[in-house]
């Protein structure tokens, strides 16, 4: 249990609790099951001295609510934390080198910059932790649980013990796993670049998948490699080790692939003699990598901010020029309409009567078919030369065909069949 003493003086704050730290150093601090959110407690140096920074040194944590605490620039080195629920903490650039958080709750808790050297946090829970730039080296990780997208780029796992640890979805871009052991762990959908170091990595097998949950409520992996048998020496490192002379695009939602046809081939042309070529396609985490091997004497920081570029420059002309097909259709769509209402108009004219059944007739609108839909009749066309001609049009389920070349045909065939009379 807390001593309630030492609970007080941590509630005047870090002034108060550095002071009686530097008279009382050899006191075992206990501050066990306490409710730290109660306190409202914030462990910030305040722009003090580092000498004046809050000492928590082998304090004793173990199973205390510190959610939402803040410990910026703390020394906890060697303090109990051990299932304590430390989620949505701030621990950046604290020192916990040493520190028990084995089975502690730690979702969605910061340790950007953070000492965890030889730190026990075995069956810690960190999904959604961020552990950018964190120093874990000689930590032990078994079966820790870092699932949806823990943050551990740039961190250092050096001879970490990462066994059966839950690194799904994890961002481990530019981290060092050199020597680490990650027999049994689970790697399903990590981000990883080819400044990720998997050099000397202990590893027997791994799993590619999981689902369910299982004793303790772990969640259970599967799709285990190798098959039937175990990793080779340095065959981990081989399989998943990332050349350096690979340049990994990666985009947000979606490709545009004429631009990128564009700008590939634009870079090959502009160097001729090295080697550009698509090497893979990944989406991981909503994300989309496509792997380009180029040869080893490229620039490869240079060669993607230029791919880039280009594509961009043309995903704009692309995007223009569909903008500007649309626009034709939509002016095309309204000169057909236009032409419809005058179409219409005409067919409302009094010289117009006497609808009846009778042939097929099609209206042109420079070579797009309008249905009229279910019509039928007869148009009654009266001129000065014949006051009787008739000519009948079935317009049931008809489509707008060439209206002149009908009206004309039809002339010729009134002409036809009913010649003038010659004049006295």
């Amino acid at each position: 249990m807390a001593n309630e003493e030492q609970l007080k003086i941590l509630r005047q704050g870090v002034n108060a609790w550095n002071q009686w730290r530097e008279k009382n150093s050899n006191i075992k601090v206990d501050l066990s099951r306490t409710n730290l959110v109660s306190i409202g407690n914030s462990f910030i140096p305040e722009y003090l001295p580092y000498s004046k920074i809050a000492n928590l040194k082998g304090i004793n944590l173990s199973k205390a609510n510190l959610s939402f605490s803040i410990f910026t620039e703390v020394d906890l080195s060697g303090a109990n934390l051990s299932q304590a629920i430390l989620t949505n903490a701030q621990f950046d650039f604290v020192d916990l080198s040493g520190s028990n958080l084995a089975g502690a709750h730690l979702v969605e808790t910061d340790f950007v910059g953070a000492l965890l050297i030889g730190a026990d946090l075995s069956r810690a829970e960190l999904e959604s932790t961020s552990l950018y730039g964190a120093c874990l080296n000689g930590a032990n990780l078994y079966e820790a649980s870092f699932r949806h997208g823990a943050n551990l780029i740039s961190a250092s796992f050096i001879k970490a013990n990462l066994r059966k640890a839950d690194l799904s979805q994890t961002l481990a871009l530019n981290a060092d796993f050199t020597r680490a052991n990650l027999t049994g762990s689970c790697l399903q959908d990590w981000s990883i670049n080819s400044d990720t170091k998997l050099d000397r990595v202990v590893c027997d097998y791994i799993y590619l998948g999981g689902g369910g949950v299982g004793r303790y409520g772990k969640r259970l992996f599967t799709n285990r490699l190798p098959i039937g048998r175990n990793f080779r020496p340095s065959e981990f490192t081989k399989r998943f080790q990332i050349s350096s002379d690979i340049v990994e695009l990666v985009f947000n939602d979606r490709i545009e692939w004429e631009a990128f046809a564009y700008s590939l081939n634009k870079i090959k042309a502009e160097h001729p003699d090295s080697q550009i070529e698509v090497s893979g396609l990944n989406n991981k985490n909503g994300l989309l990598y496509v792997n380009i091997t180029v040869s080893p004497n490229l620039d490869k920081q240079a060669l993607e901010a230029e791919f880039f570029k280009g594509y961009e420059f043309a995903e704009k002309k692309i995007a223009r020029y569909y903008q500007d097909r649309l626009d034709d259709k939509e002016a095309e769509i309204s000169y057909q309409k236009a032409w419809i209402d005058r179409l219409l108009e005409k067919a409302s004219d009094p010289k117009v009567q006497n609808i009846i059944t009778g042939r097929d007739f099609n209206l042109d609108a420079d070579g797009s078919n309008v249905a009229l839909g279910n019509m039928s009749g007869s148009i009654s066309n009266t001129n000065e030369n014949n006051d009787r001609s008739e000519t009948n049009y079935d317009l049931r389920e008809s489509q707008i065909g060439n209206l002149a070349d009908t009206v004309k045909d039809n002339a010729q065939q009134q002409a036809n069949q009913n010649p003038p009379e010659p004049e006295n």
